[in-house]
């Protein structure tokens, strides 16, 4: 019997990975984790690096985008951006995770409130919001990410983090269920925000169900599920390609500037130009002479410009 080449078979699939470059809107289900369905996504295109724009747990649904090869320089611009979602909130329970992942615990002494007491307590989360994060979190205590503590049974302190609630909306409450969409800035655990309108209303309070619906400038109407992309990858692998967005799109909120082929062969080579034209300082979306998004930019106080990341399309 002859075994086959370890080293061979290695280099055969890594010969079978094609260079992509796009980001993909996925729908995800609320049934796999955010690196599984980043893993499927990356076979089906037999693309050789890609990466998700924000985790949403294991239980929750929607959109996750994900980005290949030059898109995932950009993904930490959408890591950064505002996030929509919808909620369903279940009152008189509480959970160890926050949500349906964790022991459900009932409460002895149901406190039941009207749609004007919850209407109430919305309202007062509005603004900047100071939200203690979860133990079942990937924030890291001393290198060590909270959930793995929390699973070794430890609790540790957590300091409170500034994250704000732009606006949130009553879609229907039957008790003890509450469902409501909350647009949020990034960072913001809605299991806590789950737990903390609990507490607002003097009553204990779990995540039932949670649906991400937009995510910087993508929005789930647009996105596809893994079962309609495993059919396109059987039926017709050429038509993923169409599946695809440009790199820029993730940064559409950004101002644009067009540079000169010198301009641009400079910002290339890591300098830095002096701009004549006033520019508010902040990220821009860079363009060559051919007008071809090339890089990420950032204007100076100074007027200088300078580029954070260049994308090698």
């Amino acid at each position: 019997m002859i075994l086959p080449n370890l080293f061979e078979m290695q280099r055969s699939k890594a010969k079978e990975k094609t260079p992509v470059n796009g980001i993909l809107l996925l729908d995800k289900g609320a049934d796999m984790t955010s690196n599984t369905a980043l893993q499927i996504t990356k076979n089906l295109y037999k693309a050789k690096k890609a990466g998700h724009m924000g985790t949403l747990d294991f239980l929750a649904s929607g959109l996750l985008p994900i980005c290949f090869g030059e898109a995932t320089k950009v993904s930490q611009f959408i890591l950064n951006s505002n996030k929509s979602y919808y909620a369903e909130i279940l009152f008189g329970y509480q959970s160890v995770t926050g949500d349906l992942n964790g022991r459900i615990i009932k409460v002895a002494e149901e406190r039941k409130f009207s749609v004007f007491e919850l209407l109430s307590a919305l309202t007062g989360f509005k603004g900047e919001y100071y939200q203690i994060p979860p133990m079942y979190s990937a924030i890291k205590i001393k290198g060590s990410p909270l959930y793995k503590l929390a699973k070794e049974g430890k609790k540790v302190a957590r300091k409170p983090r500034q994250v704000i609630i732009f606006k949130t909306c009553l879609v229907e409450c039957d008790y003890p269920i509450v469902k409501i969409i909350v647009e949020c800035s990034k960072g913001t655990y809605i299991r806590q925000f789950a737990e903390d309108l609990g507490f607002a209303l003097n009553s204990k309070a779990c995540l039932y169900r949670l649906r991400r619906l937009s995510s910087g400038p993508f929005h789930i109407e647009n996105a596809i599920k893994l079962k309609s992309l495993r059919a396109i990858a059987k039926n017709n692998y050429s038509a993923l390609a169409e599946l695809l967005l440009e790199p820029e799109k993730a940064l559409s909120g950004l101002p644009s500037l067009n540079l000169s082929e010198e301009n641009t062969s400079k910002l290339n080579q890591g300098q830095r130009l002096y701009l004549k034209n006033h520019i508010k300082p902040g990220l821009i979306r860079l363009y060559n002479h051919r007008c071809s998004f090339f890089a990420v930019g950032e204007a100076l106080e100074d007027g200088c410009l300078k580029t954070k990341r260049i994308l090698n399309i």
